[in-house]
């Protein structure tokens, strides 16, 4: 645990939380890291959540390689770092990812506020619910193997760009009117 944007944990267990709707994911650190993996991550407090980014680690690091000597491979190879952002296409990603997205944008989830105002209210302002919803599906990873759950979720995906665009187009011009 040297890196100071990612921490190296075990994967050990999950369960369901039915009254958030949600699963618990629980990662072990060894109990001498303990205290720099909550220094780098903060102390979570009710009602306060913190967000994280979650990744599978490729063998190397499983296998006892150091984090620092994969991110140097990685480098010398002109990929991205361990830990470090990267940029896909959103054409190429998968469904369930896109959906994911979309349902942590505020702009997507103001959209079905202002759009789908019946299936966003009655989800309680849950965007992943109301996603879920309109497509049918009981968890988003069903769009990756549902064609009709993936046409839905293209045609929500479309007819939210279509409102982007609309608003775009709506701001320039008030601007142009206002200059």
């Amino acid at each position: 645990m040297t890196d100071a944007r990612a921490i190296l944990a075990d994967f050990t267990d999950f369960k369901r939380v039915p009254t958030r709707n949600a699963f618990q994911l629980v990662f072990e650190v060894p109990l001498e890291q303990a205290e720099e993996a909550i220094k780098l991550l903060g102390n979570p407090l009710p009602g306060k959540h913190l967000k994280c980014g979650i990744a599978r680690v490729q063998s190397p690091i499983a296998q006892g390689q150091s984090t620092r000597t994969v991110q140097r491979d990685a480098m010398d190879a002109g990929s991205t770092p361990v830990g470090e952002p990267t940029k896909t296409k959103w054409r190429k990603l998968r469904p369930s990812a896109q959906a994911a997205l979309r349902c942590d944008d505020p702009h997507f989830r103001l959209w079905l506020e202002t759009e789908r105002t019946v299936v966003f209210h009655h989800w309680n302002g849950d965007a992943a619910c109301a996603v879920r919803a309109m497509c049918g599906v009981h968890s988003r990873a069903e769009l990756d193997s549902n064609d009709r759950a993936a046409l839905e979720w293209a045609k929500i995906d479309a007819d939210y760009l279509e409102w982007t665009g609309t608003q775009r187009a709506q701001q320039q011009r008030d601007a142009h009117v206002r200059g």
